[in-house]
């Protein structure tokens, strides 16, 4: 790492990384003056320097949410068995394909051998509470 000159360095801390020197102008009052490319220039020499330094300069990442489950879709086959699949869908558009491809792959799974027979009723919910019905002739995949 090549060492650094004391310029660069007034320039980092310029920049706010450690504070900001009363007789710097701000950024407001340099835009009023009309010069908003000095502050874009000075931002990039100081984000250089920082990257030289080893510092990893990137935008901070929306965190998600892992603790939410998705709405869960129950199906009821021909043959009385019921399949509760939790999936991975807005609330706002439910994915009813979705819902009946991982149904029919959790019969399957669970009865190996028999054929997935068709699915009379299901529905859409989320903490106990229904989303939204189905009945036999809206279901085909």
């Amino acid at each position: 790492m090549k060492p650094h000159t004391p310029d660069e360095i007034l320039s980092v801390w310029l920049c706010g990384y450690s504070g900001r020197d009363d007789a710097t102008p701000t950024a407001h009052e340099t835009k009023a003056n009309g010069d908003s490319g000095t502050d874009q220039k000075i931002l990039d020499k100081a984000l250089a320097i920082v990257k030289a330094f080893g510092f990893r300069v990137s935008k901070p990442k929306i965190p998600q949410r892992k603790n939410s489950v998705g709405p869960t879709f129950e199906a009821r086959f021909s043959d009385g068995a019921i399949t509760r699949m939790s999936t991975f869908t807005s609330l706002k558009t439910l994915d009813w394909r979705r819902g009946v491809r991982l149904s029919q792959a959790a019969y399957m799974s669970r009865f190996k051998g028999r054929a997935v027979p068709p699915i009379i009723t299901g529905h859409f919910e989320q903490h106990g509470v229904v989303l939204a019905t189905y009945e036999r002739p809206e279901i085909e995949p």
